[in-house]
């Protein structure tokens, strides 16, 4: 996340349900603003940043970007940026300068060891930078040569590794644009020209009204590292910038922005971009309506809800082109639930849903709507959600003597709103064992209540009177039902809290040699029986609803 502009900006505070995951680069804090003149440092505003990130518990990355008057040989391309500090694209007439710098600055927030003006009580007393990002938006075309680029994103990354091996550093963020191909020549330029192709990360800058006009963008930086020798497909890439729909002075509708909110984050995990920066929170793509009030804007509770939807979340699918304009990518949600996120980039339309799948959906301002038959789709991603149940069962070993009961507890909960039956069964291996369940049907109700069913499964063993020896292992195993059962009304206490319904599966295994008594059992004579040997059987229970199925498993031991 990147708060706003000036020292002042980590003030702004961060509105629910948005989470900071990390925070970006701090404005006011590159080698200019923090070093005015040689060996003078001025760590204010990043300290702020620092320890806006050390009270929210995330990772915060540092860039840096231009040179100060004083460390450079030619001052007529410098310009004044904020708080009328000259900025200079000139590089360094002393690259020791910039080591120093760097030095300076490593040293003041590292991760390991002592850092400058703390003590061995308190030893990151200034708090920590973890990621370390080179140059931002290199400057192409510039009086920067490109050895001297090279030169220093080299030092950059020399000098963090030797001093703060744990810190990630990063590369420079470069441009990918359409309309300025010589953003992607410079980068590939900066590579084969002896540019490091060992950072820990790769950073882009892409910014495109049309999120999906950015997939190819990215299939273009990608391109880049392939044809430089590093492998786009193992290297960690971050979107360090992006979220402007179109530029800062861009002009869009509410929906527009939530739109655009909706689809990029779907779109970047979808292309496995690690990290992606908001660009910002208040300014640019603002998100909320501070300071005018304590509020977010439309904007700001869009990414409240997909952030929602993907935290905890895995993507099963990758975002693509389901019909025409139609895109959507499948998750499996934090909950074990299957959905779909879906929309359709040309605007309005109907969305079919088969029977007995999707039985819900969410929109991006936080709504959950039932589907019935087909559902309209639009612009914005909506998350369907697919009707289904979970199972589990508990304890996960049982040891029990044959002829007696073991019981075990089997939970049915419903996901997505599910309200099925659900014909329940049950097995016993090796097949020396059959069991049986009673009721063989159940009705798992996820909209405010459950029924929960006893079920008693009786196996008994063999006669205890003499058999012939043809007949010795020839043990007949029967199941004898013992019904029971009892209600359990739950009432869930939010709307989205599935129902649960439990089942007490009771097993009496009463077998003579046992579940498993291997390859390498015999036939045993008449005569005084042998002392029992424990033996191990599994026990699954299997529920099935329509083309759904789930099944779980549980031990027992006959002693």
């Amino acid at each position: 996340m990147h708060l706003g502009v000036g020292p002042t900006g980590y003030d702004t505070p961060i509105l629910s349900p948005i989470v900071v995951g990390a925070l970006g680069k701090g404005p006011v804090t590159t080698w200019p603003y923090i070093a005015q003149s040689r060996g003078v440092y001025t760590w204010g505003a990043l300290d702020a940043a620092v320890a806006f990130g050390t009270a929210h518990n995330v990772s915060v990355f540092e860039g840096h970007q231009w040179e100060p008057a004083w460390a450079v040989s030619d001052t007529s391309t410098c310009f004044m940026g904020a708080l009328n500090v000259l900025q200079c694209p000139a590089p360094p007439a002393n690259e020791q300068d910039w080591i120093e710098f760097v030095t300076a600055l490593v040293n003041r927030y590292k991760s390991t060891g002592i850092q400058t003006g703390c003590s061995t009580e308190n030893p990151q007393c200034n708090g920590v930078i973890h990621v370390y990002e080179g140059w931002n938006e290199p400057p192409y075309p510039s009086p920067m040569p490109i050895a001297n680029f090279v030169q220093m994103e080299t030092d950059w990354l020399s000098t963090i590794r030797t001093l703060d091996p744990h810190a990630q550093v990063c590369s420079p963020a470069f441009i990918i644009d359409p309309v300025f191909p010589s953003y992607a020549s410079f980068m590939d330029s900066f590579f084969k020209n002896g540019g490091p192709k060992t950072y820990d990360c790769y950073d882009f800058h892409i910014n495109a009204t049309n999120p999906e006009v950015e997939m190819s963008l990215i299939s273009q930086f990608r391109s880049i590292l392939d044809s430089n020798g590093i492998s786009s497909s193992s290297a960690t890439i971050y979107a360090t910038e992006a979220g402007r729909w179109g530029g800062c002075s861009t002009v869009v509708s509410d929906d527009q922005e939530q739109a655009y909110i909706g689809r990029i984050e779907l779109l970047y995990w979808s292309n496995n971009v690690k990290r992606h920066y908001w660009y910002a929170y208040s300014t640019c793509g603002t998100l909320s309506n501070q300071p005018t009030t304590q509020t977010l804007n439309p904007a700001g509770i869009a990414y409240g809800n997909v952030e929602s939807w993907m935290v905890g979340s895995t993507m099963t699918s990758a975002c693509a082109i389901e019909s025409a304009t139609v895109w959507s990518c499948g998750l499996r949600l934090a909950d074990g639930s299957q959905a779909k996120a879906v929309w359709n980039t040309a605007g309005s339309s109907t969305y079919s849903i088969s029977p007995g799948t999707y039985g819900q959906y969410r929109d991006l301002d936080g709504n959950t709507n039932f589907v019935s038959g087909s559902v309209a789709i639009g612009t914005k991603p909506i998350l369907l959600i697919l009707e289904d149940f979970s199972m589990s069962i508990s304890p996960a070993s049982l040891s029990t003597p044959p002829g007696q009961s073991a019981t075990y507890v089997v939970s049915l909960t419903s996901q997505g709103d599910f309200n099925q039956v659900v014909s329940l069964g049950c097995s016993v291996a090796p097949a020396l064992a059959t069991c049986s369940v009673s009721p063989s049907s159940v009705v798992v109700n996820g909209s405010g209540s459950s029924i929960a069913n006893v079920v008693t499964v009786t196996m008994k063993s063999s006669s205890s009177k003499p058999v012939s020896p043809q007949r010795n292992n020839d043990r007949m195993i029967w199941a004898l039902l013992l019904p029971g059962v009892s209600m359990i009304w739950f009432a869930r206490i939010r709307r989205r809290l599935p129902g649960t319904l439990h089942i007490l599966v009771l097993f009496t295994l009463l077998l003579g040699t046992g579940c498993n008594a291997g390859p390498g059992a015999s036939q045993q004579p008449l005569g005084p029986t042998p002392a029992a040997v424990p033996t191990n059987c599994t026990v699954t229970v299997t529920g099935t609803s329509g083309r759904i199925q789930h099944s779980v498993a549980a031990a027992l031991q006959l002693q």
